[in-house]
């Protein structure tokens, strides 16, 4: 029994200590530090760790920038952080809510996490909800993991940290709220996830492509050095802003043609990827969840709703019909009145006449309805709907049967009868 407990023991042990970030901060700029994240999805293989975090150390302490996807990985991020410097961490700050940026929080309590208004309301709003999902999606990392709010709310502007003198840019095209930091010392622009390189982009939460693409105009025309997106490697050069501008392009492009043309989700999900994005990680993936968030905008566009296409018609008739004299419309109102009275009338007489059928049960293929008092009954057969085709059941002429599944409510406006077969 010990051996077996022991055995057990092992394996757990194991288990757990394989459970390990072993996160490596990599210098890309004076007192400026990278964490880089894989640019492959979430999975129990990497924990999450998909995501690009930083930190910044200051002549007070140390800003970090997004907290990771786990308390776990919170925890190593503070680790490796006193690898680099016994400086004390002073700040996080959050570039957005979305799980992999902020579910490190746990680590962070005894500092202030700062946000956008909106970032925090976003994650009060659906922080359980990405939390259970990492936990399907990633297991044991979660463990212990649980939401943590921002505690200060950063504004659009300079902020100086320390010695650091930070840009911060308020945008929206990513989920709404969303924060690019700009280091005016080194040039290096921490982008969060407005800014993809090699990884296909996410789109859940964006307000609109035009909305992204007017942020990346925003953020091209700083005077950056060195790029950090929220997936994928640094960059000098402009190449993660072409490759969004292009990607984006091509993908409004694609929902756009297929609103037009009336396809359905399922054939846009299934659209050809061109050559230069075939190589971009996840570019399959991310194109069946941007059609499934996307494309019902794109279908409203082009879609007019049948009431209102009514609407229009009629005015449009209205607007082309002649000028009338008040005494035609007039005359012509009168004779809409009397065939209204008319066909009143030959209502009550059919209800009248009714009343002299022998039996209003009516047989069903689910049974024997009484018409009435809605009981099924056990006389069999149908009746001649001549005189009570007011009934919805489609277009009814005479000698049709009334068909109705036993249970649906009876239409007592139409009929004035009592049932008058006996069982």
């Amino acid at each position: 029994m010990r051996w077996i407990l022991l055995l057990l023991s092992l394996a757990f042990g194991s288990a757990q200590a394989e459970l390990s970030y072993a996160l490596q901060p990599k210098q890309i700029a004076d007192d400026v530090w990278l964490l880089e994240g894989s640019t492959d999805n979430f999975s129990p293989a990497n924990g999450g760790n998909i995501v690009n975090t930083a930190f910044i150390v200051t002549a007070d302490g140390v800003l970090v920038i997004d907290s990771g996807p786990s308390r776990a990985y919170g925890e190593a991020q503070r680790a490796a952080i006193a690898t680099v410097t016994d400086k004390p961490v002073i700040a996080l700050w959050l570039t957005h809510h979305h799980p992999d940026h902020v579910l490190g929080n746990q680590a962070y309590k005894d500092v202030p996490i700062a946000a956008l208004a909106g970032t925090r309301q976003l994650l009060a709003e659906q922080g359980e909800a990405m939390a259970e999902n990492m936990y399907r999606l990633v297991g044991d990392w979660m463990r212990g993991t649980e939401v943590v709010l921002p505690t200060a709310t950063l504004e659009a502007g300079e902020v100086r940290v320390g010695d650091r003198v930070l840009s911060l840019l308020a945008l929206s095209g990513h989920t709404g709220a969303d924060l690019a930091i700009f280091d005016t010392r080194s040039g290096v622009l921490l982008a969060g996830d407005l800014l993809f390189y090699q990884r296909a982009l996410t789109t859940p939460g964006t307000p609109s492509l035009d909305t992204w693409l007017a942020d990346l105009d925003q953020l091209q025309a700083l005077p950056w050095t060195l790029l950090v997106p929220g997936h994928g490697p640094v960059a000098n050069n402009a190449a993660p802003f072409e490759q969004m501008r292009d990607y984006l392009g091509w993908l409004d492009g694609v929902l756009r043609e297929g609103a037009a043309q009336g396809a359905e989700m399922n054939e846009l999900i299934r659209a050809h990827i061109p050559e230069r994005f075939a190589a971009i990680s996840l570019s399959r993936y991310e194109l069946i969840r941007s059609v499934s968030h996307l494309y019902p905008c794109y279908e409203r566009g082009v879609m007019t709703r049948v009431d209102q296409e009514r609407v229009a018609a009629t005015l449009s008739r209205r607007s082309a019909a002649p000028a009338r004299s008040f005494w035609v419309c007039l005359h012509q109102r009168w004779l809409a009145a009397i065939r209204r009275g008319a066909r009143l009338l030959h209502n009550r007489a059919e209800t009248i006449i009714a009343s002299m059928v022998p039996t209003l049960c009516v047989g069903t293929p689910f049974g024997t309805l009484c018409v009435r008092c809605g009981e099924t009954r056990s006389v069999s057969g149908c009746i001649p709907t001549r005189t009570v085709r007011r009934l919805d059941v489609g277009t009814i002429n005479r000698g049709c049967w009334i068909r109705r599944p036993v249970g649906a409510p009876p239409r007592r406006e139409a009929f004035g009868l009592a049932c008058t077969s006996a069982d």
